[in-house]
């Protein structure tokens, strides 16, 4: 599986690159600015394209929409760290969202099951 990672915050993306990575998911590339995400997403075709979208960075939810349209077959998954930024990601076209919370084990086990799906098969647990 080949995944694009988008948030602004550098500690975020070297765990999560660390941790896809030695688990044999390759991370095409990591970006820190949302349009330029959908650029480089074009040129680098990934599978998946996960999105960290905290309360600072809302307005990247209208975005979404924009990669389902640049690039169809890619699954959006988001993560977010409240089910308000969850449901709307969902209601941008996010195939899934998971909250920050989550374990590496839970991300591992959920990037596993839609490897090679191009379908959504799984949302998050929220805290309602």
């Amino acid at each position: 599986m080949k995944v694009l990672l988008v948030d602004n915050h550098t500690l975020f993306f070297e765990g999560l690159e660390n941790l896809l990575n030695s688990f044999n998911i390759e991370v095409a590339g990591t970006i820190h600015d949302i349009t330029e995400a959908v650029k480089k997403a074009r040129r680098l075709e990934p599978e998946a394209i996960l999105i960290n979208i905290t309360k600072d960075r809302r307005s990247w939810l209208k975005d979404i929409s924009l990669f389902k349209k640049e690039l169809p077959s890619a699954l959006i998954i988001v993560f977010a760290d409240n089910d308000e930024t969850l449901h709307k990601a969902e209601e941008h076209g996010a195939a899934g969202f998971l909250l920050t919370a989550i374990n590496s084990g839970e991300l591992l086990a959920k990037l596993r099951g839609i490897e090679g799906s191009k379908t959504n098969n799984f949302k998050a647990e929220t805290t309602k």
